[in-house]
């Protein structure tokens, strides 16, 4: 039994002399090198953009791996530049040379901004290669007081691709958002105005060498040689921030439940000279209804054609 004890623990110091001596280190640096490999394997087969088959609305990647990916976008995502090439739109807002305006980075057409807004003039300018248009809203009218309220001076707050005016009316804020090919305005009611709600909003757009077609809630701004249409004021409409029980937002896209919806609003307009003023009349018992959830908002879109 003495003999056994003496070999069991001969053998035991052997094989941890032996342990001792495997370079452990090696199969770790091997492993780490194998791993290093996959990662290398896997950012390689990164998606690569082919530039040459995009579209307006559309972008392709190689996945690197023998299959394909389009993204396709309901509105334009690219313009043709000069060369006729596809470039990507940027609708974020820049300082132009001035210092006194901002504009659209990238697209076929311009859009510049006064930085400060004016009650004696429009604010936004929409340049391209035929045309050119000033518009901007310039007051509001009160049916009770018979007052006709001017907007305010008041200096632009500009993130990303908007520009927002605060109190540029009683109690309400102004902000414009620019798309491909529009440019958004939110009306928003912070709260019910003290002198109450305007009987209606005037907007003035000067349309030299423009025709000016209303096709029911629908202004469209059409070239005087050729009738083709150029732009076309949409007809708006007006939500509070009711949410209903259960009711869910997508983050991605302004989202607005149907229940906190009104189409009642009123388009109409007059040209004056070489000045198209549109008018646009919300409904006013919706507005002063006890169901409504501030803020509201009215959100009229001028939109390239």
């Amino acid at each position: 039994m003495k003999e056994f004890w003496k070999k069991w623990l001969s053998c035991s110091v052997v094989l941890a002399l032996f342990i001792a001596y495997i370079p452990f280190g090696n199969f770790t640096l091997h492993a780490d090198a194998k791993n290093n490999k996959e990662e290398n394997k896997h950012e390689q087969k990164k998606p690569t953009e082919l530039v040459e088959l995009r579209t307006e609305n559309a972008k392709t990647f190689d996945n690197m791996d023998g299959t394909y990916t389009a993204e396709i976008a309901q509105e334009p995502i690219h313009f043709q530049n000069e060369q006729g090439k596809w470039e990507d739109i940027d609708n974020d807002l820049v300082e132009t040379k001035n210092g006194q305006t901002v504009k659209n980075k990238a697209n076929d057409f311009s859009i510049e901004i006064d930085k400060a807004t004016s009650s004696s003039q429009q604010n936004i300018t929409i340049t391209d290669e035929t045309s050119k248009i000033d518009f901007g809203l310039v007051s509001a009218q009160h049916k009770k007081s018979n007052i006709t309220e001017p907007v305010r001076n008041t200096e632009g707050l500009v993130q990303d691709n908007t520009i927002k005016y605060p109190n540029i009316l009683e109690d309400t804020d102004v902000i414009y958002t620019i798309g491909s090919d529009r440019v958004k305005e939110d009306i928003v009611y912070r709260e019910k105005p003290t002198g109450g709600f305007p009987q209606k909003l005037t907007y003035k757009v000067n349309v030299d060498g423009l025709k000016v077609e209303q096709v029911n809630q629908t202004i469209y701004l059409k070239d005087a040689t050729t009738n083709a249409p150029l732009y076309l004021i949409e007809a708006p409409y007006m939500y509070d921030s009711y949410k209903p029980e259960g009711y869910q937002s997508v983050d991605e896209i302004q989202s607005v439940p149907e229940e906190a919806k009104s189409y009642l609003l009123t388009l109409s307009y007059e040209v004056i000279g070489q000045d198209l003023f549109v008018y646009l009349a919300p409904d006013a018992t919706w507005l002063n209804s006890e169901d409504r959830v501030y803020p509201i908002t009215i959100d009229p879109a001028i939109v390239r054609l």
